[in-house]
């Protein structure tokens, strides 16, 4: 399904959409944590060479990050459990089967965006809930859905938000694994806005709410493409703290 370039030619203030982006919490990780339930709790690394490329909430608790040398890892969290993450065959097994499972379940085009994100274009699911008619669960985490336009982004928004947070569901009864959620009318605001509230919760992402996106974020690698390069470039110059480059 060529959603990718599909959506990259579609106009990003295109207010009819509805794009969800789904993220797995901690991917790696939580593969081994439903292989391995005795480690739920306890501190968690998953090991590639001599870096730690990912670890449980657990750990992050105790002052372990993505991509930290394992020493310096160890040296933060004695008790950390180090799991060989080298081979990646189980873990493109599951993130397979996610994507089958959002495939099946919206009959949407689904993007894939490494092993544990994807973006859901369910504009169509909308417009048939909001014909067919809904229940709103009162939903939460709305960052400005006012529009001045009149172009009923808001209703489809929240109609979106209802739509995430039952393929979250999904996803955990299938899958065991716990996912975040951005929601909002381009690929860019839902998948910034998903990870405003991680873990295990979602985002949606109005016109009005961009400025308020930008001012929950800290860093500059917040931001898609932003890597570890440019920012220490930016820290060069000044800006690396977003509300800088403002």
């Amino acid at each position: 399904i060529h959603f990718y370039k599909r959506m990259s030619l579609t106009d990003p203030d295109n207010h009819q959409r509805t794009i969800i982006h789904i993220d797995i919490d901690c991917f790696y990780a939580q593969v081994e944590m439903v292989a391995d339930p005795t480690l739920v709790d306890r501190p968690l690394g998953i090991q590639q060479k001599n870096i730690v490329v990912t670890c449980n909430y657990v750990a992050r608790t105790r002052g372990v990050g993505k991509c930290m040398y394992v020493k310096e890892a160890v040296g933060l969290c004695p008790d950390l459990v180090l799991v060989n993450g080298e081979d990646l065959a189980r873990y493109r097994r599951v993130s397979s089967g996610v994507y089958s499972t959002l495939v099946r379940a919206t009959e949407c085009e689904v993007e894939r965006l490494g092993m544990d994100e994807n973006w859901v274009d369910v504009s169509r699911m909308v417009e048939i809930r909001m014909r067919e008619g809904y229940q709103n669960a009162g939903e939460k985490n709305l960052m400005g859905l006012e529009c001045d336009e009149g172009c009923g982004c808001e209703e489809r928004l929240l109609v979106g938000s209802i739509i995430a947070r039952e393929l979250r569901e999904l996803i955990r009864s299938e899958h065991g694994l716990t996912c975040s959620a951005g929601v909002s009318y381009n690929k860019l605001l839902a998948k910034v806005g998903g990870g405003v509230n991680k873990p295990d919760n979602q985002t949606v992402v109005g016109a009005g709410g961009v400025g308020e996106l930008l001012g929950r974020l800290d860093k500059v690698t917040s931001l898609p493409g932003v890597g570890w390069k440019m920012r220490e470039l930016l820290d060069g110059w000044g800006f690396g703290l977003l509300v800088l480059t403002r």
